[in-house]
């Protein structure tokens, strides 16, 4: 039974914090404000986007489930079996945000059945992937027509005045795994791992931001992921020369937008002894840039990363070649910190360019709203275990809006939901 992913919709909150008005931030420190324009300019990030007051991982997730169930009947959406979040920014280490999104979504409207199971994963920024991947396993065995919900969602946020807080974000993407899929049917036979245990990037529990080793995580980055492309390339039984000739679409996970450029060049050269001239070309004909775009604007969403490139990717090359991009073949690779890659293959369906009409990406990504300096440092300073919600300004939230009301004095967290 083929299974994969039948549709993809993205939800990124709309407070900006332009980098270029980071660096007048630091204008009165000379050392720090050097130290940023160097990550920026190593980055080739632009902008982060960031939540609302009244956002969380589990709002966003909530909003991105939203818009993609929006687009499909009653009778597809009472056929979930299946609700899997993947976020390494959890809001409570023993309820899924599954459990809250499912209730949320019924509180909606949507007829989201009982006879479901709802769990999460966590490996970092892989999350996400792991989530398709277990979702996608499970419809396999399951009945014809039973259908599953995987959402990435996540907050990325550092430490002020290091080179990471140009590389924070926020977002999710939700995805509806299907057998007979409208959009990238998936080829799990052939998924290639690797995995190490190491320590490049952790987040001690009860801490809100992470611990970074810069380098050293860049490094496991570019090694684990050719690590599990070699792999895949074994579970196919080609050669690695052969199977990127053969890929149109590549992925990435993108923690910021050159490293995903640096890593697939260093493949070609290694494995195509491609120069600059020609890897740059190879790129070019495959749209590569297409795919990293969205991570310059909106930062890193951590497990929805990878997706957000993927959606925006065929978008682009849908808007391009139009029903011409049905039978491409698209390679993702995901990477999570702590660590593991997994390398996966997917074919673009006949049913993908009537899903992909369906899209309105340039809503999704370009409705910012250029936040306030007070507002973003609210955000870092702000503890996301105690900070209490919309409290008295749920009014203010727009219309078909889920928002987190408040945190009760035993820290169970409470959702409402803007009609």
């Amino acid at each position: 039974m083929t299974t994969g992913i039948g549709d993809v919709a993205v939800y990124i909150p709309r407070l900006l914090m332009r980098l270029n008005r980071l660096l007048d931030r630091y204008a009165p420190n000379p050392t720090v404000r050097g130290f940023i324009e160097r990550a920026i300019e190593k980055t080739g990030q632009i902008g982060v986007r960031f939540p609302h007051h009244w956002e969380d991982s589990v709002t966003m997730a909530a909003q991105a489930a939203l818009r993609v169930l929006g687009r499909m009947s009653d009778k597809a959406v009472a056929s979930l079996r299946f609700v899997a979040v993947g976020t390494e920014t959890g809001t409570d280490m023993a309820k899924p945000i599954a459990s809250h999104v499912s209730g949320m979504l019924r509180e909606a409207g949507y007829p989201i059945p009982e006879s479901i199971a709802t769990f999460q994963t966590q490996h970092a920024c892989a999350s996400g992937t792991l989530s398709l991947l277990g979702v996608n396993a499970l419809l396999a065995q399951s009945r014809p027509g039973d259908r599953g919900l995987v959402i990435c969602t996540d907050v990325a946020r550092y430490e002020q005045g290091t080179s990471a807080e140009v590389t924070q974000g926020a977002g999710a993407v939700a995805m509806i795994a299907e057998q007979d899929c409208g959009l990238l049917e998936l080829d799990m036979r052939s998924a290639g791992y690797a995995s190490r245990d190491v320590d490049d990037f952790f987040r001690p529990v009860g801490e809100s931001k992470p611990r970074v080793r810069g380098k050293f995580s860049m490094e496991m980055y570019r090694e684990t992921i050719e690590s599990a492309f070699l792999d895949h390339c074994r579970q196919l039984d080609r050669d690695p020369r052969e199977v990127l000739r053969s890929t149109d679409l590549f992925a990435f996970h993108a923690p910021f937008h050159r490293l995903p450029r640096e890593t697939l060049k260093a493949i070609l050269a290694k494995y195509l002894d491609l120069g600059e001239h020609e890897s740059e070309e190879f790129l070019r004909e495959r749209d590569f840039d297409a795919s990293l775009a969205p991570a310059a604007q909106c930062g890193n969403l951590y497990s929805g990363s990878l997706f957000l490139g993927l959606t925006h990717l065929l978008h682009h090359r849908f808007a391009k070649v139009g029903p011409a991009i049905v039978g491409q073949r698209a390679l993702l690779l995901s990477y999570g910190s702590g660590n593991v890659a997994v390398a996966l293959s997917g074919t673009v369906t006949e049913k993908a360019p009537q899903t992909m009409a369906k899209w309105d990406l340039d809503r999704d990504l370009n409705h910012a709203h250029d936040a306030d300096l007070s507002d973003y440092d609210a955000w870092m300073a702000a503890d996301e275990h105690s900070h209490r919600g919309a409290n008295g300004d749920a009014a203010t939230i727009p219309a078909d809006s889920f928002y987190l009301s408040g945190i009760r004095e035993d820290g169970y967290r409470l959702y409402g939901w803007q009609s």
